[in-house]
């Protein structure tokens, strides 16, 4: 059976091979460190959720996942570059139940992904939320 420290790991090495990014010190603070223009950072959060019965008696651990990514904007063209380029790639594959299902740690998600984008300033943000029933 995956572990919560399984999923972690093959989620810190998704995030890091689709772009130039560096977790942040911090995964619940994003005040620890500065972003430089153009530069972008994530937090990770995998933590116990409910154990749950998907198909059987046997209860399966799973996870609550939150991916928040960070960037800041250098100019103009630096925002459209991100949000309509990395930031919608890496978009299309965290709204992806099937991208989820092929990591080897995740047997299902449970319930809805949630997405959420916020511009403050000069800092594009994305927050992506799951559950994941752990193989």
């Amino acid at each position: 059976m995956a572990t919560y420290a399984d999923l972690r790991s093959e989620l810190i090495a998704a995030m890091e091979s689709w772009s130039v990014r560096t977790r942040m010190v911090s995964d619940l603070r994003e005040d620890l460190e500065r972003i430089d223009a153009g530069q972008t950072r994530y937090q990770l959060q995998v933590y116990p959720a409910e154990k749950i019965y998907p198909d059987s008696n046997v209860p399966r651990s799973s996870a609550n996942v939150t991916i928040t990514t960070h960037h800041l904007v250098a100019d103009a063209f630096d925002e459209r570059a991100w949000t309509e380029g990395q930031m919608d790639v890496d978009l299309d594959r965290l709204a992806n139940i099937g991208w989820w299902r092929a990591l080897s740690a995740v047997r299902d998600l449970s319930g809805e992904i949630e997405v959420e984008v916020v511009r403050v300033v000069n800092l594009v943000t994305y927050q992506v939320t799951a559950t994941a029933v752990l193989a």
